[in-house]
């Protein structure tokens, strides 16, 4: 897997054995992208290879991948090998090659789905996601950070169905995406933080049409802000012994709660855009919150 514009090299072996030494014809088919043979170190083209009998030599394909190609995009290309002293005896190889759009930025691989480059990530590493659409639920179980190129158009659609991004570990950070589209059914999230959930930090987003826009229970110390929630059930939730989360310069609109606290205590909510919702900043069975400049 690639992204777009990059080229990936593939080595591969032409094998010799038969009872003399032979020279074999290379060939590329089936593929549309831009796809060239080279010698062993790839210093140059080649079309023929030279193998001594009992013997092999390796050759280099590179694939280029253009710039045009979106996420899931693919080709396919058989390598032949033909012996120019037997056109009988002949050698292929297929080779599958993607094109994936999040990329961790750590180790240089990319992937075509945000959760495959979670589950693959190390703890901390940054994963960057090009724009586009992402149809996924996505779990977020180990600490790492999740940039989005524009939070406009790189969006991640759960389906109508289930939260879109669960967190369940602390040291997350997510940053400049659409998140929307989730279940409809009570807690079913943008965002979802809880058990034990601390030290997070959800910046830059817009989030919208779900039931719960944002959501954080039995989760302590995390950053939400600069925020756009619109259009959910309730946009900013703190239930069940949140405390000490920062709600801060988000604009939430249009949505049934605006910003509610339940059963949490020791939360600074301040300086956001609140309107156009039914219940504005509604507190419940919640103390020793700040709440201010709104």
């Amino acid at each position: 897997v690639g992204s777009t514009g990059n080229t990936i090299t593939y080595t591969l072996s032409v094998e010799n054995n038969g009872q003399l030494d032979d020279t074999y014809q290379l060939s590329t088919n089936w593929n549309n992208w831009d796809t060239r043979i080279y010698n062993h170190n790839g210093s140059y083209e080649i079309s023929q290879i030279f193998v001594e009998r009992g013997t092999t030599e390796n050759i280099v394909v590179e694939v280029t991948i253009p710039w045009y190609c979106g996420n899931g995009y693919w080709d396919i290309v058989l390598i032949n090998a033909i012996s120019l002293s037997n056109n009988n005896i002949t050698s292929y190889a297929m080779i599958f090659t993607e094109c994936g759009t999040v990329a961790n930025i750590d180790t240089g691989v990319y992937y075509t789905t945000i959760q495959q480059a979670v589950d693959e990530a190390n703890a901390g590493n940054t994963i960057f996601v090009k724009n586009g659409t992402y149809y996924e639920n996505v779990l977020i179980w180990k600490p790492l950070t999740l940039i989005g190129e524009n939070r406009n158009t790189t969006i991640i659609d759960g389906g109508g169905s289930g939260t879109v991004v669960n967190i369940t570990a602390s040291l997350v950070n997510i940053s400049g995406f659409t998140i929307t589209n989730s279940g409809n059914s009570w807690q079913r999230s943008g965002i979802r933080m809880n058990w034990g959930v601390s030290n997070c930090s959800i910046t830059g987003n817009t989030v919208t049409n779900n039931d719960c826009g944002i959501y954080l229970s039995f989760s302590s110390s995390n950053t939400i802000a600069n925020n756009t929630v619109t259009n959910n059930d309730c946009g900013i939730c703190l239930y069940y012994y949140s405390s000490s989360n920062t709600i801060a310069n988000n604009t939430v609109t249009n949505n049934y709660y605006g910003i509610r606290l339940s059963s949490s205590s020791s939360n600074t909510v301040a300086n956001n855009t609140v309107t156009n919702n039914y219940y504005g900043i509604r507190l419940s069975s919640s103390s020793s919150n700040t709440v201010a400049n709104n």
